[in-house]
């Protein structure tokens, strides 16, 4: 969708015309919390998100409890915060994008830290309680814009039973279109019910981070994914590891050795084009 009113590409104005009709320009971050909040960008965007999951809905060759989902980077923030409005969505997938923006230590925080309407009324923090949807929190430790800590703190929010976290080293920001875990995800929750991985428990503890996963294909590999920088997470040098996994009935046990120093870490197990993730641990 497009959610800044644009059109096609007017080379004359080297970007894209707007259409008259469309909703107010986005001014930024959030540079619009001055105005009625029904004058505001993201009032609109979300209005205009959920409106058109409901006509998808009404339409006589479409599901309504099948309709979901999914948005990147301004999408994840709007996606992560639709759901906790609109209760209806049959799975969720925000890319990057999250709530908690305030805090995070770039552009984010240092606009947001003192704006009063985002953190009382747009944070996706304040609702992602009511979102009891299945969702597939996706991104990248590298990602200069969003923070793990915020990523992981709206994961933690969320309402919902099956909360899945997958997170791809080196990945890169922008719209991407050809994720194999997002179509793994939907189709079996769709046709399955359930994800087809699911973290059954994981911990860290005398230096060894260890996680349980049932899944419903054959695990192939584990690495441990760390870090032993500070400060803004998408700044820092991740490095992957070796890990063990071992298959236990229907379960896979993944476990790692924690590099001395680290400050954050997770473990990824994959199968063929498939990744899936562990909790992520922060280590003060």
């Amino acid at each position: 969708m497009s959610l800044e009113g644009q059109t096609e590409y007017d080379p004359a104005l080297k970007g894209y015309a707007r259409n008259p009709n469309g909703i107010p320009p986005r001014p930024g971050i959030f540079g619009d919390a001055g105005a009625p909040i029904k004058d505001q960008w993201m009032y609109h965007a979300i209005a205009n998100v959920n409106l058109a999951a409901a006509l998808l809905r009404s339409l006589p060759e479409v599901d309504p409890s099948r309709v979901g989902i999914m948005g990147c980077s301004w999408g994840g923030i709007i996606t992560s915060t639709a759901i906790g409005i609109d209760p209806r969505y049959a799975f969720a997938i925000p890319v990057y994008g999250c709530g908690g923006l305030d805090a995070v230590p770039n552009h984010w925080g240092g606009t947001l830290g003192s704006n009063e309407v985002y953190k009382k009324v747009w944070d996706a923090n304040l609702r992602l309680d009511r979102a009891r949807m299945p969702i597939l929190w996706y991104s990248w430790p590298q990602d200069a814009h969003f923070s793990m800590e915020a990523f992981n703190k709206s994961r933690k929010k969320a309402g919902s039973a099956v909360s899945e976290l997958c997170l791809i080293p080196g990945m890169g920001h922008g719209n991407l279109t050809d994720r194999a875990e997002w179509f793994a995800f939907v189709d079996s929750i769709l046709k399955d019910g359930k994800p087809w991985i699911q973290e059954k428990s994981s911990k860290l503890e005398s230096g060894k981070a260890q996680a349980t996963f049932e899944s419903s294909k054959p695990l192939e590999s584990a690495v441990l994914v760390s870090t032993t920088g500070t400060g803004h997470t998408g700044t820092r040098t991740w490095v992957e590891t070796p890990a063990t996994l071992k298959a236990d009935g229907d379960k896979w046990n993944a476990e790692a050795d924690v590099p001395a120093g680290t400050t954050a870490c997770f473990l990824n197990v994959k199968t063929g084009s498939l990744t899936a993730t562990s909790d992520y641990f922060e280590i003060k």
